[in-house]
């Protein structure tokens, strides 16, 4: 479990989150890596998830903004780490100049870029050396084939973002992610406390094919990138309302922006997806 802690995420030991000084790995029992697999999470497991990510990360958690995937790495069925993937940032100053794509491209195109959100390694994984950077790249190998069965469509680039006041990207940098630079910090919220300045931060970014930033960038888009929804069987009879289904979104808004309800902000999105409308505007 070597440099774990300078990966993306933390470590969870004694029931708490660590400060960034461990037992040394050389006196723990070996465990072998091959023994450790990496596989999305099931949805029973969700809330076990969730808890452990919320009470352990030290930014917390409460739910993805948009598509997500929670993702397990376990050692002969014994959990040892946890992965979370959302959508990509909405814009990026170190990423957008880097990619070269238009504002319109930008919008209809952001959900073919994956956010590495969340990382932890749990108190099982000692013993399990470079479990971070192979759990890593096992996690790259299935990821845009995961969300493509998932969400319809296959992811084309990986992102995350490193504290350098708490991390160094270690691992990732080793692994051959790219560093795009700095970006300005901007207030995050755990669900528990606010960052009410926001911590400037490092961006990383990892091709999941060698020709992902051409094709990100390129007028026509690849028929590949078509979303294909998932065929889900119900009775019509039996299921309630999209508005009804709508009135069941927790609503993670503050402020001015309360004065609209989030049922009929999200019924007007749909709307204007179903005509065609791309981006968020």
């Amino acid at each position: 479990m070597e440099e774990s802690t300078d990966f993306f995420g933390a470590v969870w030991q004694e029931g708490r989150l660590t400060s960034p000084s461990r037992t040394p790995c050389n006196t723990l029992p070996v465990r072998p890596l091959r023994d450790v697999t990496v596989r999305l999470a099931r949805p029973h497991e969700w809330p076990t998830w969730d808890r452990l990510m919320n009470e352990h990360h030290y930014l917390g958690f409460q739910q993805f903004a948009g598509r997500g995937l929670r993702y397990v790495a376990a050692w002969r069925g014994e959990w040892v780490a946890l992965a979370g993937w959302q959508t990509g940032v909405f814009q990026c100053r170190p990423r957008d100049p880097w990619l070269g794509w238009s504002k319109e491209l930008q919008f209809q195109r952001l959900h073919l870029i994956g956010n590495h959100t969340r990382f932890l390694i749990l108190l099982a994984a000692q013993g399990c050396r470079n479990l971070d950077s192979s759990g890593l790249g096992a996690n790259l190998q299935r990821l845009s084939a995961d969300w493509q069965a998932e969400w319809g469509h296959p992811l084309e680039l990986a992102e995350s973002f490193v504290d350098p006041s708490r991390f160094e990207g270690t691992v990732s940098k080793a692994a051959n992610w790219r560093e795009l630079g700095r970006r300005r910090g901007y207030p995050r919220s755990n669900g528990q406390s606010t960052d009410t300045l926001g911590q400037p931060n490092t961006m990383l970014v990892d091709p999941l094919r060698p020709d992902a930033r051409a094709r990100l960038r390129a007028p026509a888009a690849p028929p590949e990138w078509l979303r294909r929804p998932r065929q889900v069987p119900y009775e019509a009879a039996d299921s309630p309302s999209l508005l009804e289904w709508l009135e069941e979104v927790p609503d993670p808004r503050r402020g001015p922006a309360l004065r609209y309800r989030l049922s009929t902000v999200l019924a007007l999105l749909v709307l204007a997806k179903v005509a065609g409308k791309q981006g968020g505007r």
